[in-house]
């Protein structure tokens, strides 16, 4: 278990095959028609709808490693619109990671749901029309590739995901990504 300020985490992943993956934890009608109720849908570059040729490259890699940090804050009597202040270190921390492991392999990263952090306080240029300002480090989420994520926590990283049933945190908080990719890695991103 590792510290941060306000917070403690731990990393877990896995290496599975990607067809399979596919196969059993994608559902892209029901996981859309979920993102379908955020105000982000079809406005954010790293949400749905996705371009068919990002979703073909995806597909196109045979293994997927999966990552999950989960991150227990030291106080949860605060309100749940906090969270992003105690995931915000640990996704900028993993989103580097995810470009370094994805460039060294040849793979594709996701990233995290909801808002990108890459532009900081200007708005998404999607709803424009116009392109990303960083289409070299913004990634959709494995929600926005129709990616049920509490079936993946739980079947294959045996996470429980947990949410908020009073608007104060839960107990812990769990950010789930994944890199899909042709090579074989070891725990925690070394190449073999």
């Amino acid at each position: 278990m590792l510290r941060n300020k306000g917070y403690s985490f731990f990393e877990k992943e896995t290496t599975v095959d990607a067809r399979q993956y596919v196969e059993q934890f994608r559902d892209v009608a029901r996981v859309e028609s979920f993102c379908r109720q955020c105000d982000g849908y079809g406005r954010r570059w790293c949400c749905p709808p996705l371009d068919e040729s990002l979703v073909r490259r995806l597909l196109s890699y045979p293994r997927v490693t999966l990552m999950a940090c989960v991150i227990t804050p030291d106080d949860t009597d605060q309100p749940v619109a906090c969270a992003m202040e105690l995931m915000r270190p640990e996704i900028i921390r993993i989103n580097r990671s995810l470009i370094e492991r994805e460039r060294l392999t040849g793979g594709l990263a996701t990233g995290f749901a909801g808002n990108c952090s890459f532009c900081g306080d200007q708005p998404c240029t999607r709803p424009e029309g116009q392109a990303c300002r960083h289409p070299e480090l913004v990634r959709p989420s494995l929600e926005a590739f129709g990616f049920d994520l509490v079936s993946t926590a739980r079947d294959l990283l045996g996470l429980e995901m947990l949410w908020s049933s009073d608007g104060s945190l839960p107990a812990r908080l769990t950010l789930l990504t994944a890199l899909f990719h042709n090579n074989e890695l070891r725990e925690m991103g070394e190449l073999i």
